[in-house]
């Protein structure tokens, strides 16, 4: 950390330590898996196609949070550092990665677009199928596109029906005819996508970027090694530290469900705070503070008053307790958690929301984070009850 007070940095020094914390939650297993599966299917392609592998789609699967965008902007971050892959000269550009997000609620118009604008061009308006495969095939070919990166892809599956078989033919064309390898990522409906017929042949194995499992040693462990590991990335004192209590290890997990994605966003605007000078050390108040800020809440109402009336101070801004993790005393955080177990949600929020397997109490077993370099030992511990009980 800089011996510079953390408010006085500089914008660009702020987005440094932004970027560096949200970038150790890659440190992940399931990520690195999930880079390694789209690395495997990438070396399906050669630029000669006498020797190409045919292409294969390959559909990254997970709920919001999961951390399905995180993996698609690393990967290909991962190539644009590797000298000479991407390059412009006289020649043209060369492009190995592609990455785009597909439009919300996309046909198939939009979604011909959002891929010729990825490549640099414009789509022409009118152009039949087979013109428009042959167009973005010819596109990739010139610019050495292996591997197209499709976020949100979920999107094409919106409205369904006939719509969907569309896509679906769209795509199927798209893989015989370019040679090059797609990822769809996206929430569960993505696989909707899926023509039975082709799953064997053109689709490669799912990938599911499944939440820390808490249920699991081994989920456990992880979970909460990432917390100390993120604690340590913050740079000024958790209190109680996220190493020492299990209580707040799992008042995280239940407000973020397990999710990479919703862990890194809780630390990274704990991190804001303190680069702006709001915080010099973070209790769990303070994360009740951002849990609130996250939550959806309707617009604020002003009631009108007589226009002659005397003004009154502005109501102190209070968070309310009730439903926050975070600030519910141990007992109500205990009903909570068997709440959501009774009713098997995973808390996504989403259309695509499924019931979640039955997650074990919180307040059993005795686990260790793993114990990596520079960090030092502690017990993980399931909350214990009002009474001591654990």
């Amino acid at each position: 950390m800089s011996e510079v007070p953390k408010s006085e940095l500089s914008p660009a020094e702020h987005q440094a330590m932004l970027f560096q914390l949200e970038g150790e939650c890659l440190d992940h297993m399931q990520l690195d898996k999930a880079l390694g599966a789209i690395d495997r299917l990438r070396k399906r392609y050669t630029p000669n196609p006498e020797t190409t592998l045919e292409a294969r789609a390959l559909f990254v699967v997970g709920y919001a949070g999961a951390g399905k965008s995180t993996l698609l902007a690393q990967y290909e971050r991962n190539e644009r550092m590797k000298p000479g892959a991407f390059r412009s000269d006289e020649d043209g550009d060369v492009r190995p990665v592609v990455r785009l997000q597909v439009p919300s609620s996309a046909q198939k118009r939009q979604f011909v677009s959002a891929i010729v604008g990825a490549l640099g061009y414009k789509a022409q308006a009118d152009v039949d199928s087979t013109a428009i495969v042959l167009e973005i095939g010819d596109l990739c070919r010139r610019m050495g596109v292996q591997v197209i990166l499709l976020d949100e892809a979920h999107e094409l599956t919106k409205g369904g029906g006939k719509r969907v078989e569309v896509i679906q033919e769209f795509v199927k064309s798209l893989l015989n005819q370019t040679g090059v390898q797609f990822v769809l990522a996206g929430l569960p409906g993505v696989l909707d996508l899926q023509p039975e017929e082709q799953v064997g042949r053109r689709m490669a194995p799912v990938f599911y970027l499944a939440p820390y499992d808490w249920g699991t040693e081994e989920g456990r462990v992880e979970f909460a090694t990432l917390l100390v590991e993120l604690e340590a990335k913050v740079g000024v004192p958790f209190v109680p530290s996220l190493l020492d209590d299990p209580v707040l290890q799992a008042r995280m997990y239940y407000a973020t469900k397990g999710r990479i994605g919703l862990v890194s966003k809780y630390m990274s605007a704990a991190l804001d705070k303190v680069l702006h000078g709001e915080l010099e050390k973070i209790t769990p108040y303070d994360l009740g503070v951002i849990f609130d800020e996250f939550r959806p809440k309707p617009m604020p109402a002003i009631a009108p008053v007589e226009f002659d009336a005397p003004p009154v101070a502005a109501a102190v801004r209070t968070v309310p307790v009730a439903g926050n993790p975070f600030l519910v005393e141990v007992d109500e955080f205990r009903r909570m958690w068997n709440s959501w177990l009774a009713v098997g949600e995973d808390g996504s929020g989403d259309e695509e929301t499924e019931a979640a397997p039955a997650k074990p109490d919180a307040t059993k077993n005795d686990y260790k984070p793993r114990k990596r370099e520079g960090q030092r030992k502690g017990t993980f511990r399931g909350p214990k009850a009002a009474d001591g009980r654990r």
